[in-house]
């Protein structure tokens, strides 16, 4: 009887929009999950190495690689489908898109792989790598279902014990090495996947699915795999090549404390952003056709300039001090790497759910575009820094080309719902006197008020948490706004 009272109170607080309701849900499960995450990573990077840290980021990104296209984008399609009946066949087409293209690297791709002189990798790698493509693909796709039937309270808890479970996989596991972090992300990835199927089976409706069916919805959303398949490529080759070349290039050491860096700063834009971004897919359709879409980007551009900044200002500040307390000594570069991706992650957070805009206003061809032109730019990046032969300026150059094609990108989404450049720049120094606030504390330590210690620094620290935590509680009265 408390519980359903509490259920009832819990649910009576949230927003009452729909919009704002599904993000509350979504974002609420996620930060759970990005809690948990942090609260398990001061143990996993004194049981794991860095090297074991750049295993796991080469794993995730073959997996991510492969697994941006392992539906050929027919799911994007599935919380905005015309109908009930192509969405249900165009997540069956997915999941059986899916198998296939799991099917094709298991066996053709990953064996050329193998005796590839770049990728000196062992063969159980690839093996999970095949696992890691199937179970990923099914999640995202059932994932999409669930989005467009706005079961939002499903997802956030199945997101929530796919955290957990990867976590204790694993802490249990911190014997095998990197592969344990490879088992804990694989095995996370399974049960979300098919927890997810379980407790919506039975609302799918098996009896629409037909062959003619599959292949109508195929051929009338064909634009997904013809622009969406390039563009999510060329976006996640992006975000994913960088650990290969780095591992390669620079050595497992380095790509471990890039790994830990880039985990750690685009956990906000993976949990809290795409939820967003999910949501708005959904919701911006809805008010383009009632005319109030100027109005929703506007104040959720506000609303995600106020979440990200401090926290970027915070990586900005204090990057090496706050890794090595967390983390231990041994990261403490890690942090400095943070420092030095922090403004762009800034972006990322800030374009990464308005990105949905290309989907919402059909412009896959200039999403394409933007996302060939960023990877172009990166991977001419990282060339610079690897004939400088230093893996710190490298990450200078990469992080200065995330910058200029996520200022493009942050102009070209939200031009037309403002009035010039000052506009589109109003949220973000609206952020800054917040930001400044919140860092107080720790602009008062670095100004050498106090002595330099880990305890003054702690103290400092958490005073800034706390002011952090309030900030990011006041997004609930945020979101009213949109």
């Amino acid at each position: 009887m408390l519980f359903k009272d509490l259920k009832s109170k819990l649910k009576n607080n949230l927003p009452r929009n729909k919009f704002s309701r599904g993000v509350s849900f979504l974002v609420g499960g996620n930060i759970s999950s990005l809690f948990a995450t942090l609260l398990a990573a001061p143990i996993l990077t004194r049981l794991y190495e860095p090297k074991d840290f750049a295993n796991l980021a080469i794993y995730i990104s073959c997996v991510a690689l492969v697994n941006v296209i392992s539906g050929l984008r027919y799911e994007l399609a599935i919380p905005i489908a015309d109908n009930q009946n192509d969405a249900n066949n165009l997540t069956f087409l997915s999941f059986l898109i899916n198998i296939l293209i799991s099917i094709i690297f298991g066996f053709i791709a990953w064996p050329i792989l193998l005796y590839n002189p770049f990728f000196s990798l062992p063969f159980q790698f690839y093996i999970l790598c095949t696992l890691g493509i199937l179970s990923g693909g099914f999640y995202k796709t059932i994932r999409y279902w669930a989005i467009r039937n706005k079961k939002f309270p499903e997802i956030a808890s199945n997101r929530f014990q796919q955290i957990i479970l990867t976590i204790l996989i694993q802490l249990l596991c911190y014997k095998f090495g990197g592969a344990g972090l490879i088992y804990g992300n694989l095995f996370g990835f399974i049960f979300a996947a098919f927890a997810l199927i379980n407790s919506l089976y039975k609302i799918f409706d098996l009896g629409v699915i037909r062959i003619n069916n599959l292949i109508e919805v195929g051929v009338s959303y064909r634009r997904f795999p013809f622009y969406s398949s390039f563009s999510g490529l060329s976006s996640t080759a992006g975000l994913r090549l960088p650990p290969i070349l780095f591992s390669h290039f620079f050595g497992p050491l380095n790509t471990g404390l890039y790994a830990l860096s880039d985990r750690i700063m685009t956990l906000p834009m993976s949990l809290i952003g795409a939820s967003i971004a999910q949501v708005f897919r959904i919701h911006g359709l809805d008010a383009k056709k009632e005319g109030n879409l100027t109005r929703l980007v506007n104040n959720l551009h506000f609303v995600l300039a106020q979440f990200s900044l401090p926290i970027m200002a915070l990586i900005l500040l204090t990057g090496p001090d706050l890794f090595g307390l967390i983390f231990g000594a041994k990261w403490r570069e890690s942090g400095a790497i943070a420092s030095i991706l922090s403004p762009w992650v800034y972006l990322a957070l800030l374009t990464s759910p308005l990105s949905s805009l290309f989907g919402i206003n059909k412009q896959e061809k200039k999403s394409f575009r933007f996302h060939l032109i960023t990877l172009i730019t990166r991977l001419l990046a990282i060339a610079l820094g690897i004939k400088s032969g230093d893996f710190m300026t490298t990450l200078i150059y990469f992080s200065v080309a995330g910058i200029i094609t996520r200022i493009f990108l942050l102009y070209t989404l939200t031009e037309k719902y403002n009035n010039g450049i000052l506009d589109i720049l109003k949220p973000t120094y609206e952020a800054i006197l917040p930001s400044v606030l919140i860092l107080t504390p720790l602009l008062v330590y670095y100004s050498e008020v106090f002595s330099y210690s880990n305890f003054s620094y702690i103290i400092c620290l958490s005073f800034t948490i706390i002011f952090l935590l309030f900030r990011i509680y006041s997004l609930r009265n945020l979101l009213e706004r949109l």
